[in-house]
Parts: structure tokens; sequence; C-alpha cells
């Protein structure tokens, strides 16, 4: 099996202290990762120990339905497309720079600080400008689009918009965080059997969401094991890309 090329790249990065991630160079708005030294001298500690700071951005986004503006707090890259990209956020109150950045916890001094995973979401940063070639009227044409179905749709195998937010070169999307991983990563995993009711589960699942789309004149137009998440218990979220 082989993802597609922009799809193809680790869904988890890891940042070096002389290296970005190439999905966050040359953009002020993205992640970054800032090293430091510490100076400890007492020998019985690690000499000079290497503690990467990682400054988190911080996003505003107004909840649906009800309209009011919440603040999420990034902690680190999910993946990206031609037009867009992911990022891992919480609503938990952590300070703007930590000096770790695990799945279940940050690390603030030497404190680690277990992340509630209520709490994640995924924020879909989407730029105003071109992408890819295509024009500045597509692409906010397509985010208008995406924004209004997210708006109308309510299935349990669709996800949801939790909030969004238009911003002058960006719009925001928050979305349930799917810490599954999509269905790739499961058909291609050797190691784990997919037996014929778990399939036919799945399968059903989709089916369900795409007849959902079709009665109310939604064509997907991207279904493939990539757009599809999975939640505990296998729930199958399709997505848009």
């Amino acid at each position: 099996m082989r993802r597609e090329d922009f799809l193809a790249q680790p869904r988890r990065w890891t940042l070096s202290s002389t290296e970005s991630s190439p999905a966050m160079s040359g953009s002020t708005t993205s992640l970054s990762s800032i090293s430091s030294t510490d100076t400890a001298t007492d020998p019985a500690e690690t000499n000079n120990r290497l503690i990467k700071k990682h400054k988190l951005e911080s996003f505003e986004a107004k909840t649906v339905p009800s309209n009011k503006v919440r603040k999420w707090r990034g902690l680190r890259l999910l993946g990206h497309g031609t037009f867009s990209k992911v990022i891992l956020a919480t609503s938990e109150d952590i300070p703007d720079e930590v000096d770790g950045l695990d799945d279940d916890e940050v690390v603030v001094g030497r404190e680690p600080l277990p992340l509630d995973p209520r709490k994640l979401v995924a924020v879909k940063i989407v730029e105003h400008g071109a992408a890819g070639g295509a024009s500045k009227e597509r692409v906010e044409s397509s985010l208008k689009r995406e924004l209004d179905i997210l708006k109308s749709v309510k299935h349990p195998a669709l996800v949801r918009l939790r909030a969004y937010s238009i911003e002058p070169k960006r719009a925001l999307l928050i979305l349930p965080y799917c810490p599954g991983g999509d269905l790739f990563d499961l058909a291609a995993d050797s190691s784990f059997a997919l037996e014929a009711p778990l399939v036919r589960r799945m399968f059903a699942e989709i089916v369900s969401a795409v007849r959902y789309l079709h009665k109310n004149g939604i064509v997907h137009r991207d279904v493939k094991l990539e757009s599809m998440e999975k939640q505990n218990s296998y729930l199958i979220y399709l997505i848009s890309c």
C-alpha cells in the first residue's frame, strides 16, 4: 500500500534543534521550536542537558452554534494538505512556552502536566492566499462551501464543526481530534488483523455517512482511506480534505 505523495510524510513530526518540519517553515503563525542549554553545573545532573523550548500558538474561535469565543493552545502539527494544515490543540490553560511535548502531557520546567484527552481538538488552518496553483478566489470559495457544509451536517459518522474563525490572512476550523489515526494506518498495519465483523461494521458506517450526504445534496468527492479517521471502538469519521 502506498499513500499519495503529499500524505506520505510522517503524521508525527519530531523537531531537532537545528531543523524544522518543511510544513512549518515559511509561516510566522506556525508552531516554532527554540532550543536552549541547561546551565546546571551539578555533576550529579546531566551536563549541559539540551532542553527544547516550544513556543505554542494560541487560537481563538467562535463555537457552533452558540457563538461563544473560546481559546485553544496549539501543541504539534498533525499533517498538511495542498490548501491547509492541521494542528493538535488543547483548551486547557497551559503556558505560552513549554519544555517538552508528548501525546499525553506537556512539560513545564521539570513538571509534567497530563493532558485531558477530552479537551484535545484538531485545528484546521486554511490560508486565504493562493496555494497549490489555485487562485485566491477558488480557495475562499472552497472554504465558504466547507464551512456551510460542516455547519449543516449532523450524522454520527461525519465530523462535526466545533468552532471557527475567519481572520485577515487565514481561517480556522476547530474539529474533533480522532486519536486513532486514519484507516490507511489501520489497513497497512500488518500486526493487526482486520477480521470480517470489524470490516463490515466500518464499511456500514462509511456507507451510512455517504448515503446521508447524498440525500442532502452533498458530494464528498474524495472518499479514500486517508479521509477517514477512527475513534475509540472504531467509530469512523468521514472528514473533508
